[in-house]
């Protein structure tokens, strides 16, 4: 990059992480700030950074104590509120963009736009706006900057849901999947001890590995199903609630076109198990197998249950998988015998799918129906 103020100031340029200033090394960026090159040696700098990336206080080690370097305060869209700067140049502020302040403009870079904190917009539009048709080609995170945050500029999504684990949710899910490739593992190399068993060996072991064939089938379907979600255009909001009547549940939010899992933290089949099962639903919607129970003549203002009789019995098929346990498939029936017994009237509304996000909190009403 080239500053320009009528004539060439200084040559910016970067290589990775690492930022040359007229060709000589500046400094180096680090996931935990920037090590500042200067003189002939290296100063570490720490950036303490808030649950949106912002850059709030930036500090060096100094005899093993903190010397402050610099401090920052926000607005919500990212206008300066307060700064102090004692002895840094970091320019590394809002969401942990890169200010732009030659020209005066003081704008962020994204990558994909370049993003005005005095608007709270964009100054081009979104190159993804099909995604966010409902909302303005301008806006910034869905106006909740306080909450969302846009990365590249073209995606919003919750900090942290893409990198790095960083909450119990995408926690909860990253486990869930484990469990889904050790179970298969464990189920392929019993399928493969039984092959290599005698004609008594294999009379013996039938029930084990019967069980194998199920465990592996049934943990295949679920990790390209989750892919399957995971690529996709549909956001599946997960968030762990404390407390609760009931293990899990999954609804459709009618205002944001949000997928919403909640789960118990406390559900007596445990979280992971739960979470299966729930995310077995999301599918289910995404698949058009879940269907509405409509409870007056309008279904989207009237609405019902969310769920189907044997979209029950394929979910509790996952919590059994991740437990252990055999639920009795009639007696799931019996329980959800007034629930509707196929999908399809979902494509009533007309749906717009939306980016995905595996994990974060719920920032929206309850508008939605469970299932």
């Amino acid at each position: 990059m080239t500053l320009y103020n009528g004539t060439i100031i200084t040559d910016i340029d970067y290589v990775g992480n690492i930022v040359y200033d007229d060709e000589n090394l500046d400094f180096i960026l680090t996931s935990e700030g920037r090590i500042k090159y200067q003189g002939g040696s290296y100063t570490y700098e720490y950036f303490l950074k808030d649950h949106l990336g912002n850059t709030r206080v930036a500090f060096k080690d100094t005899n093993n104590s903190p010397l402050i370097l610099q401090e920052y305060e926000y607005f919500p869209f990212g206008m300066v509120a307060r700064d102090y700067n004692y002895s840094s140049n970091n320019k590394y502020l809002y969401n942990g963009k890169e200010l732009q302040d030659d020209l005066g403009l003081d704008w962020y870079d994204y990558g994909a736009r370049m993003y005005d904190p005095a608007l709270g917009r964009w100054h081009v539009q979104d190159p993804r706006a099909e995604k966010y048709d409902s909302w303005s080609l301008y806006n910034y995170a869905l106006n909740n900057p306080v909450l969302l945050i846009d990365p590249m500029g073209d995606t919003v999504t919750f900090n942290g849901s893409k990198a790095g684990v960083n909450n119990a949710e995408e926690q909860a899910y990253n486990q869930y999947k484990t469990d889904l490739t050790n179970i298969q593992t464990t189920s392929q190399t019993e399928i493969n001890n039984f092959k290599g068993k005698g004609f008594f060996g294999k009379v013996f072991s039938l029930g084990k590995y019967a069980t194998a064939k199920a465990n592996l089938s049934e943990s295949t379907a679920a990790l390209g199903e989750l892919g399957t979600m995971e690529s996709d255009a549909q956001v599946f909001n997960i968030q762990l609630q404390t407390g609760g009547r009931v293990n899990g549940t999954t609804g459709f939010d009618l205002n944001t076109n949000i997928v919403e899992i909640d789960i118990n933290s406390k559900s007596a089949s445990g979280v992971t198990a739960t979470l299966g099962h729930e995310l077995k639903h999301g599918y289910q919607f995404l698949s058009g197998d879940i269907d509405f129970k409509a409870t007056g003549s309008n279904f989207i203002a009237r609405p019902g249950q969310l769920y189907g009789t044997e979209d029950e019995v394929a979910a509790f098929k996952r919590t059994d998988l991740i437990t252990g346990g055999s639920t009795n498939s009639e007696a799931i029936r019996a329980a959800y015998s007034g629930a509707t017994k196929g999908g399809g009237s979902l494509k009533q509304l007309g749906l717009k799918k939306y980016h995905k996000s595996t994990s974060g909190i719920r920032i929206y009403n309850k508008n939605y129906r469970d299932y």
